[in-house]
């Protein structure tokens, strides 16, 4: 119950700092919230499954969030250089976007192979 809020204060407040400016739109300040907000819920998803993971899961649950982690890497290195405007297609946020696809789909294999051998 405490882990939700106190990882969004710390998000918003250490990581993200989004950007409210004046001169933005009102749509660039609504997302400038949401984007932080749903990488903070889903940094808390991550921590309740690793948590609440156990048996033959817990060794899926390491995969999956070690992809949330390299996802949540590269949201913030993308935040990051797209408000410096130094952003460029093939930066190393894109590098952890794709080492978060491979990991997911690590999990994913991992979990059916678990099944099918529990299943059999």
């Amino acid at each position: 119950m405490f882990i939700v809020p106190i990882v969004f204060i710390f998000s918003l407040a250490f990581i993200f700092k989004p950007d409210l400016s004046p001169d933005l739109l009102v749509w660039q300040k609504i997302f400038n919230i949401i984007y932080p907000v749903c990488d903070t819920l889903f940094l808390c998803i991550i921590l309740i499954m690793l948590r609440i993971s156990g048996g033959y899961l817990k060794n899926t649950m390491l995969f999956f969030t070690s992809a949330g982690i390299a996802l949540l890497t590269g949201d913030f290195l993308f935040s990051y250089y797209t408000a410096r405007g130094t952003y460029w297609n093939g930066n190393i946020a894109d590098l952890f976007f794709m080492i978060s696809s491979y990991l997911f789909l690590l999990s994913f294999v991992y979990f059916m192979q678990k099944m099918v051998e529990a299943n059999s």
